[in-house]
């Protein structure tokens, strides 16, 4: 029995946002640890992440609660929207995200 995923593809310009994120979360500020586990799978600049379509949904609520952490920063909370746009687009048509290093 063939098992295959159905796969949402990232343009170019959002792995520059999810760059950008990596850089601005893990680098500059860091978040809290035991937290946010699905999240910091994009820590790793140099290393692919996966998220299936069934953690989207716990993704979601995380990347929400971290938008209400940095709720001061409104060019953040834009990025964090856009961001947001692609991972509801996954859980709603129930395919998996896929963020691949260059």
């Amino acid at each position: 029995m063939e098992i295959t995923e159905k796969k949402l593809p990232i343009k170019e310009q959002m792995l520059l946002l999810i760059y950008s994120l990596i850089l601005y979360f893990f680098k500059r500020f860091g978040l809290p640890e035991g937290k946010f586990t699905l999240f910091k799978r994009l820590e790793d600049y140099y290393r692919d992440a996966k998220f299936s379509a069934e953690e989207l949904e716990t993704l979601i609520d995380e990347v929400n609660q971290i938008k209400t952490l940095f709720s001061e920063n409104k060019g953040l909370t834009l990025q964090l929207n856009q961001l947001l746009v692609v991972f509801e687009k996954g859980f709603k048509e129930q395919k998996s995200i896929w963020v691949f290093c260059d």
